[in-house]
């Protein structure tokens, strides 16, 4: 009788004393809770791809995005977005909006008619492009000239006039300038195309001869 008393109340301390030392361990974590930090207890893992973490093996649950560079470049380093050489955010950037040189006449207005390659109305005014020579009627390449005119600057269209500073006078009425249509040169088109060769003759007095597209010398 005194030795089962004895072993009862051996049994019962050793009780206390696990359960007390239990509640002091765990009395700065939690029940439940993974003291290194991952989110899938029991396992503790945070390398484990089942509850609680990401399919795509990111490490960041619930969030579960990979960290990928849109431009290039690893994360967190990664590449900026490329920049809009003419102003905008890519990948939407403004198209270049050509501006007038010099000081002669500068407008724009609706493309009303195409004379041939190198020669069109815009609104009042029949402009002869500067710089640039295409086969007139009947002359091999008048036709295709005339097309590529009506293809970049079609009628109805606007366009950009630069009067060239250095033929104020203009040519048989006409006024010598640069034509602009949905931003690009046309006189550099066409010469560029092929269906149009250069004036050299007039290198020497034109406003645009420094320009690269006109190949003067």
């Amino acid at each position: 009788m005194v030795l089962a008393l004895i072993l009862g109340i051996g049994a019962s301390g050793y009780a206390i004393i696990q359960y007390s030392n239990g509640r002091a361990a765990s009395s700065s974590h939690p029940a439940n809770v993974c003291t290194n930090g991952a989110s899938n207890y029991p396992i503790c893992n945070n390398n484990d791809h089942s509850a609680n973490s990401c399919t795509n093996r990111a490490t960041n649950y619930p969030t579960c995005n990979n960290n990928a560079c849109q431009y290039g470049g690893s994360f967190p380093n990664c590449n900026p977005a490329p920049s809009c050489q003419y102003g905008g955010t890519y990948p939407n950037c403004n198209p270049l909006a050509p501006q007038c040189k010099g000081t002669a006449a500068c407008f724009t207005d609706t493309v009303v008619y195409i004379v041939d390659g190198d020669t069109l109305d815009v609104g009042s005014t029949r402009i002869r492009l500067a710089l640039v020579n295409t086969p007139e009627v009947g002359q091999p390449g008048y036709t295709e000239a005339k097309q590529f005119t009506a293809q970049h600057c079609p009628v109805g269209s606007q366009a950009l006039v630069d009067e060239d500073d250095g033929q104020t006078g203009g040519s048989y009425g006409r006024m010598v300038a640069v034509v602009y249509c949905a931003g690009a040169n046309l006189n550099a088109e066409l010469l560029s195309s092929g269906l149009a060769v250069l004036v050299t003759y007039y290198c020497g007095v034109s406003e645009f001869a420094a320009e690269t597209w006109t190949g003067c010398p």
